[in-house]
């Protein structure tokens, strides 16, 4: 041994004994006063500090990669070394740093035999030479274990200079230069185990690389993290439980600067945000599974199991985002990329729906480069607009989902996930704001597709996967397509004509189909194009109001290039000069029965001509016209306030019928014109006075003179009035006729004779009124208008008196004209003519028949009004049946308000059906049952009484409901059965046989009816007697034995009695009454 090496070592002893029981250790610039024996709790506190320090003056630097632990490290050179600076080391550290292994061991035994030595020999010169011996092993034990704690102690400090060393070798060379083997040579020299006997010190390394390399609160994470520490923690050495707690120790900091400055802060928001990248990176680093045992989240932290995989998904996600944005560029994206992503998607820990949106919104801002740029070149304003731009992008998405469509159908399980044809949707284009966008770009698409009137396979399949990517729907995509093919096939079809192609083809339906057929258009919508550009040429030649023979030919062929259906043209012809025409006829109707005349009907004639229109189009067209003035004569008619204005609007309509429409009628279809003979004059019977009444026009000038001439004013004497003015109008009409000349005749004879001078009238019914009116409606004006026939015109006289004018015999024949007009068959007017018979038939029945009663001779007085009526005996019957059941009705009020109603009346009633159940309360024919069951169970009526039948029938008549009748029946027959009894007895003991016999029938009859209940009676002879009294009128054995069953008489008892009835023994004779 080197004699100075033993000088130091008892230095070193020496120091050792005097230092007190704390050491100072200096790390990282600080003095730490640290217990000894411990481990040292605050070097991560320390190490906290520095790293902020560092981290504040770090860059970040582009990402490495590292396939695993042992690699090279993944940082850049020049980014800052995160260790802080050297930690010196003290005189006494750098003297033990000195010595060997070896000499370390030597020293210790010299340091313990020389501390014996010393011991023994200081005790031995110290005390007395008695106790000499004693005190020298004493003292030698005592400097023997100050040389072992001494030699411990050296030790311990060898640790700490180990960890010092390792300390400063990371600060010399930095986290990059920094190897495994600096941490094998450091414990070498000093023989220690370090990730055991220095884990702590490692901690602490380790502690302040994880600070510097986790990205500060708002700095996103690189992706590199894990990978940076799994080589750190690889070369440093340190176990992965360790490390774990060196992740925890960081979780807990970054909790408690949560709690402190609360929950709602945005620097708690960034703490929550830093506590997630760390789980995301811890667990990246120490695996998943091993991360459950490791790294208790919930336990610690309170961050359960869905908190740490959304953690995941949202780091993982954002780095993948990343990654994938860098490698996913305008270029189609090769397989070796696609297999990276998916490598660095396993990496990350990623799920696969997460990674395909990621990925599919990579593809789809790809593609919306390229539909923005179509967009901007179709709608650029150039004076020669051109498409080639936005054909060349849109074949280049076809292109890209081409490929990525190949990739796909692979179905390699190495390549990212996602891989497909990429869509627009979730995208700045799925929004109906800009979907009209895509729009255009399909129809800019197919319109240069087609252009040349084509739409081949290829195309076709290219539009499919446009229609897909743009998410255009199937009747949008249709209704776009339409609209191009159309124009295309109108562009095709307009250079086939005028070339003369389609007119030298020999058949032009062959040449349009194969047009159809090579533009995949429907014939449907061809056949439809060919109708507009026919309407389109027939309005031009109609500007003029009519059309020439040049015209005509033109419009036929065109219908024969463009094979058009003759319906179809018709149709064209109805609406367009149908137009022209309705004009006209709303002039002509529209003027009346004034406005109308010969030059009216002969311009509509020529028109129709000129126009081309056929007879039955004309017809169709003039329908509306004149149902519409006839309904507006009906309006007017509907509105009048009396019955006689409003059968004037009628004849109105009449005369508006035959003056106007009947000419016009008869010139397109005579053979619905109807001719009608003008009715006889009326005879006028002898005796009869002729009276006279002025007309409207004359009457109204009358009217004044009237007022003034007639000197009777008052009410009372109006009679006197009306004969005073019939003479002075009569004397001013013969004044007048003899002035002219003429012999005076009276206004009904006129009317005879002009009708007898009128030709044959022609009327109409082809237009009426039956499809636009209900038949009861029509049926109503009819009968008004009858009525008026029937009662005549009414004319108002002076002081409001009124004078019915003689009736019209003409009004006959415009009633049957009416008729017509309004759609009315003979069965229609028929029935308006019988019901009016009907009802004056009807007033009379009801005052003959008005008491209910029917006499011989009302009937025969009913039967003569009948046959003048000329009514059915089905419909007089009727009208008889219903008056008598009212009358009826109105007697069985009466009887029910007296309280005298039978129940054979309500039978009668409703044999004659009359509702009883509605006529009748309840609580009546409930009252009504009682009482008839009453006196049918009283006296039975003959042997053979069936009292269930009697019963049932009465309550069925009466219609009681079966619960209420059974227990009103229950109860009568109950009671009824022990009247009867009794009754019988009586009659019995007054000898009194027929009532005897009675009063047993009822009793059998409520027996039958209530059997459950017994007859009981003390005096035995009566009960047999009885027996006996109603088996000498009653010859029925089931009846007798009924009774004997009901009195509990036995058969031999039973056979006596009949024997002595038969012999006569039994005679029930009543006593003479003696006073």
């Amino acid at each position: 041994m080197d004699p100075s090496s033993s000088v130091a070592v008892a230095r070193s002893v020496t120091a050792l004994a005097v230092q007190p029981r704390s050491s100072s250790r200096v790390l990282a610039g600080r003095r730490l006063q640290v217990p000894l024996g411990r481990p040292s709790p605050v070097r991560l506190g320390s190490l906290r500090r520095r790293a902020r320090s560092t981290r504040a003056s770090a860059t970040v630097n582009p990402v490495g990669s590292t396939e695993g632990p042992g690699a090279d490290f993944p940082v850049a050179g020049d980014e800052p070394n995160p260790f802080g600076p050297e930690q010196p080391l003290t005189g006494f550290q750098n003297t033990i740093k000195g010595i060997t292994g070896p000499t370390r061991l030597v020293g210790a035994a010299v340091l313990v035999g020389g501390a014996v030595a010393v011991g023994s020999g200081l005790a031995g010169a110290v005390v007395p030479q008695s106790a000499r011996t004693a005190a020298r092993a004493v003292g030698g034990v005592a400097f023997g274990a100050a040389g072992v704690w001494g030699a411990k102690q050296v030790d311990k400090k060898r640790k700490e200079i180990a960890a010092i060393d390792l300390h400063n070798t990371l600060v010399a060379l930095g986290p990059k230069d920094f190897d495994r083997a600096h941490v094998d040579t450091i414990a070498a020299n000093y023989e220690v185990d370090m990730s055991s006997e220095c884990a702590e010190a490692l901690k602490v390394e380790y502690d302040c690389y994880l600070s510097s390399v986790l990205p500060m609160v708002d700095t996103p994470l690189r992706g590199d993290e894990a990978d940076r520490l799994l080589a750190f923690k690889h070369k440093l050495g340190i176990s992965d439980g360790d490390a774990a707690q060196v992740h925890l120790e960081m979780g807990r900091r970054i909790f408690r600067q949560r709690l402190e400055t609360g929950a709602r802060t945005s620097e708690a928001a960034g703490n929550r945000k830093a506590f997630q990248k760390l789980v995301f990176v811890s667990t990246l680093v120490f695996g998943e599974r091993q991360s459950r045992f490791l790294l208790p989240w919930k336990r610690i932290f309170d961050f359960n199991e869905a908190q740490v995989e959304f953690a995941m998904r949202e780091n993982g996600s954002g780095l993948y985002r990343q990654r994938v944005a860098e490698v996913i560029g305008t270029a189609k994206p090769d397989e070796d990329v696609l297999r990276g992503l998916r490598n660095y998607q396993a990496k990350l820990g990623l799920d696969d729906d997460s990674a395909a949106e990621h990925l599919a919104a990579a593809f789809r801002k790809r593609i919306e480069a390229n539909v923005a740029t179509a967009y901007q070149s179709v709608k650029r304003r150039t004076r020669v607009r051109t498409a080639t731009e936005a054909l060349d992008s849109l074949e280049d998405i076809l292109g890209y989902n081409k490929y990525l469509s190949e990739l796909a159908a692979k179905q390699d399980p190495s390549l990212a996930c996602g891989v497909g044809p990429a869509t627009l949707y979730g995208g700045e284009y799925d929004s109906e704001a800009r979907m009209g966008e895509l729009k255009e770009l399909y129809r800019t698409y197919l319109g240069e597709g087609i252009k040349d009137g084509e739409l081949n396979a290829e195309l076709t399949q290219n539009l499919e996967v446009l229609k897909t990517t743009f998410m255009l729907g199937t009747k949008e995509v249709s209704a776009i397509e339409q609209d191009v093919q159309s124009k295309v096939y109108r562009k095709v079809l307009r250079d086939s004509v005028k070339s003369g192609a389609l007119k030298a083809e020999e058949s032009k339906a062959k040449y349009l189909q194969a047009l159809c057929d090579k533009l995949q258009f429907k014939p449907e919508l061809a056949a439809a194009i060919h109708t507009d550009i026919y309407r389109t040429k027939l309005e031009g030649l109609l500007e003029k109001k009519y059309l020439t023979d040049e015209d005509a030919e033109a419009l036929v062929e065109l219908q024969v290039l463009l094979c058009i259906q003759q319906p179809v043209v018709d149709a064209a012809q109805k609406e367009m000069a149908g137009a022209i025409y309705k004009e006209q006829l709303v002039k002509v109707i529209g003027g009346g029965i004034s406005g109308f005349g010969a030059n009216d009907r002969s311009e509509t004639r020529n028109l129709q001509k000129k126009l081309r229109l056929k007879d039955n189009v004309a017809l169709e067209l003039m329908q509306d016209s004149v149902v519409a003035m006839l309904n507006s004569f009906v309006t007017t008619s509907r509105s009048k306030a009396n019955r006689v204005e409003s059968a004037k609007e009628l004849r109105n309509m009449v005369f508006f019928s035959n003056t106007v429409i009947t000419p016009l009628l008869e010139d397109i279809k005579p053979d619905v014109i109807k001719v009608m003979q003008p009715p006889p004059p009326p005879e006028k019977k002898e005796g009869e006075e002729e009276e006279e009444v002025k007309t409207l026009d004359e009457g109204a000038d009358d009217a004044d003179e009237m007022q003034k001439q007639t000197k009777v004013a008052s009410g009372a004497d109006a009679d006197a009035a009306i004969e005073e003015v019939k003479a002075k109008l009569k004397a001013k009409a013969d004044a007048k006729a003899k002035a002219e000349g003429k012999e005076w005749v009276p206004a009904s004879a006129q009317k005879a004779q002009q009708a007898a001078t009128q030709e044959p009238q022609k009327y109409q019914g082809y237009f009426n009124l039956s499809g636009t009116m209900e038949l009861n409606m029509r049926r109503d004006l009819y009968k008004n208008y009858l009525l008026f026939c029937l009662s005549g015109d009414v004319r108002t006289g002076p002081m409001g008196t009124q004078m019915v004018i003689e009736r019209d015999q003409s009004e006959f024949v415009r009633l049957q004209q009416l008729g017509d007009l309004l759609g009315l068959g003979p069965a229609d007017t028929a029935n308006v003519h019988q019901g009016l018979a009907e009802q004056a038939f009807k007033q009379n029945v009801t005052q003959m028949l008005g008491d209910g009663k029917v006499t011989k001779e009302k009937s025969q007085y009913l039967k003569q009004l009948q046959a003048q009526l000329g009514l059915p005996d089905e419909v007089a019957q009727k009208v008889i049946k219903g008056v008598s059941n009212a009358g009826m009705i109105q007697g069985m009020s009466n009887a029910v308000a007296q309280g005298k109603l039978t129940y054979e009346e309500v039978k009668s009633m409703k044999e004659q059906e009359v509702d009883v159940e509605t006529m009748l309360s309840e609580d009546l024919r409930s009252q009504l049952l009682r009482k008839t069951l009453q006196s049918r169970l009283a006296e039975p009526e003959g042997d053979e009484f069936d009292a269930t039948a009697i019963v049932e029938e009465v309550a069925d008549t009466l219609k009681v409901p079966e619960e209420k009748s059974e227990k009103i029946l229950d109860e009568i027959g109950r009671e009824q059965k022990k009247m009867s009894l009794v009754n019988a007895i009586a009659f019995l003991r007054q000898k009194n046989q027929s009532a005897t016999v009675v009063s047993l029938k009822s009793l059998l009859a409520c027996h039958e009816l209530i059997p459950d209940q017994e007859v009981t009676w003390n005096v035995e002879e009566e009960l047999l007697d009885l027996y006996s009294a109603f088996a000498v009128e009653v010859d029925s054995e089931e009846k007798r034995e009924n009774l004997a069953a009901l009195f509990k008489i036995d058969d031999d008892t039973r056979k006596q009695l009949d024997e002595s009835v038969a012999a006569g023994d039994f005679t029930l004779e009543e006593e003479e009454m003696i006073f």
